[in-house]
């Protein structure tokens, strides 16, 4: 039997942290995103995804879903603002620049939730997402 949604976003939980605090302790900013942009792209092939850099930090991976028919994007921000964090955290940013509005957290979560690996196709988007 297929797990619900919310028990599989729970084993994804520790991951999905790891991730997001990666992203966020080596904030890039601008279209300069090499280390973000390289991280995304291995962390979509391990889900199985064609990740292909389709521009300077550009990341692009079709999720294909259950059925044929329509594709919709999702789309997440990888760039930090131009700013000194300072409060603190263990995972604070290591650079001059911070995530200080959530791009760390949606560019992790956007591919791995359309990408759940115990997903089946009764779960599965019918829609492929990209």
């Amino acid at each position: 039997m297929t797990k619900n949604f919310l028990a599989q976003s729970q084993e994804m939980k520790k991951t999905l942290v790891e991730m997001r605090r990666c992203i966020h302790e080596n904030a890039e900013w601008g279209d300069e995103l090499p280390i973000t942009t390289r991280f995304v792209m291995d962390k979509l092939k391990v889900l199985g995804l064609d990740a292909k850099e389709i521009c300077k930090s550009g990341v692009v991976a079709t999720i294909e879903g259950g059925k044929p028919g329509k594709t919709i994007l999702l789309r997440a921000d990888m760039d930090a603002l131009p700013m000194k964090e300072t409060n603190g955290l263990t995972f604070a940013s290591k650079t001059a620049y911070a995530h200080t509005c959530g791009p760390a957290a949606t560019t992790c979560t956007r591919p791995c939730f359309w990408a759940r690996p115990k997903c089946s196709m009764k779960t599965a988007p019918t829609c492929a997402a990209r």
